[in-house]
């Protein structure tokens, strides 16, 4: 089972090797995103994969809508970015616990008193005892939430929060999520 967040390959490095997978041991691979995203994904790998159909099976994640099997429930969001099919962003909750994943996004205060969409304010990650959320040390004006803006939502919610799509700093005032770092059992 794979959920994509958007289609950028530092966010789904290894999907064609997880496609050759299936192609090999004739399985499918149980693929959870929105529907734009896998239109899109579909047109970036099938002249790859002109089999695609015969190796996926898609399960839609629509934003409001949470997603229940064995045992977890998905809830996602569209997050703000530039892209304009879209990018998810995700709460993940099993076993008595929440993580919440920001996908890319662009967390801005000032952006969100514009769009005024309740789902890109901090008390989304309400409840979450663990969030990741991407996050940009060096430009304020980038794409990427700046980390300014990401302390605003550690001070409002209760869990952990770490931060993640940027290069490793000396004493970052948010921690970063390392490699192969683990948060429970």
């Amino acid at each position: 089972d794979i959920l994509i967040t958007h289609n950028h390959e530092d966010h789904m490095s290894g999907f064609s090797a997880c496609l050759q997978r299936c192609r090999i041991k004739k399985k499918k691979l149980r693929l959870m995103t929105g529907k734009n995203i896998f239109r899109i994904l579909k047109e970036q790998y099938q002249p790859l994969f002109s089999d695609m159909d015969n190796l996926i099976e898609f399960t839609e994640v629509m934003p409001g809508t949470p997603l229940m099997f064995e045992g977890i429930t998905i809830e996602s969001r569209w997050n703000h970015h530039f892209l304009p099919y879209g990018t998810l962003g995700i709460k993940i909750s099993a076993g008595g616990k929440t993580c919440g994943i920001s996908g890319d996004t662009k967390f801005s205060s000032r952006i969100n008193a514009v769009v005024n969409r309740p789902e890109l304010s901090p008390q989304w990650f309400d409840g979450c005892n663990l969030i990741l959320h991407e996050i940009d040390f060096f430009n304020p004006d980038g794409v990427h939430s700046f980390w300014e803006e990401v302390a605003k939502i550690r001070d409002t919610v209760s869990g952990s929060l770490y931060g993640y799509h940027s290069p490793q700093t000396d004493s970052p005032p948010i921690p970063l999520v390392s490699e192969g770092q683990t948060f429970w059992p």
